[in-house]
């Protein structure tokens, strides 16, 4: 069912990397399913800052309980936010329900994706003068903020796509107002 060999040569350690002066740890898949093992695994690099899981875990009824709680458990133990991706789909007899999402360093789940559909989620990586790294997000605001600005202003993807011009000048007078800025990640 699974073959990651096929597209993944094992690695013989862990891939830590330095994302906007985070300390970020980089896992796939089942990594996350044993912490203790993960903890061995990074022990040499605390502490680590922010843990991000690429997935592909298919659909069963009950799973995602199951997941919020080991992100929960994840972001306790390294005391930092967990981001979660899940692919969405599927694939032969696979479905994948995505609901990707992020856990702040308490372990609160503070922003999870749609199931069954592709969605944007964002949070913020804060760096506190503590050493400790947190997460939050308002989505729902920001998602609501983009659809007004452009789905309900009758600028849709098709339009978007085109050569032409889809900026009127209300449009363009609402963009500064956002006061959108590049993420930490």
């Amino acid at each position: 069912m699974f073959d990651e060999r096929r597209y993944f040569e094992p690695g013989t350690e862990p891939l830590v990397i330095n994302v906007s002066g985070l300390k970020t740890a980089v896992t796939i898949c089942e990594d996350i399913w044993d912490i203790n093992w993960m903890g061995s695994r990074l022990g040499g690099f605390s502490p680590i800052q922010l843990i991000v899981n690429i997935s592909a875990s298919p659909f069963h009824t009950g799973k995602i309980t199951t997941r919020q709680e080991l992100l929960s458990r994840c972001a306790k133990k390294f005391n930092c936010p967990v981001a979660y991706r899940n692919l969405v789909g599927g694939q032969d007899e696979l479905v994948f329900d995505g609901r990707s999402m992020f856990a702040d360093s308490a372990g609160n789940i503070v922003a999870q994706a749609k199931a069954f559909e592709e969605d944007l989620l964002i949070a913020d990586i804060e760096d506190r003068e503590s050493g400790i790294t947190n997460a939050f997000s308002q989505p729902t605001l920001l998602r609501k903020s983009i659809r007004r600005l452009f789905l309900g202003r009758g600028i849709t993807p098709e339009r978007m796509a085109s050569k032409k011009s889809c900026w009127g000048s209300e449009e363009a007078s609402i963009l500064p107002s956002l006061q959108l800025s590049p993420l930490p990640l």
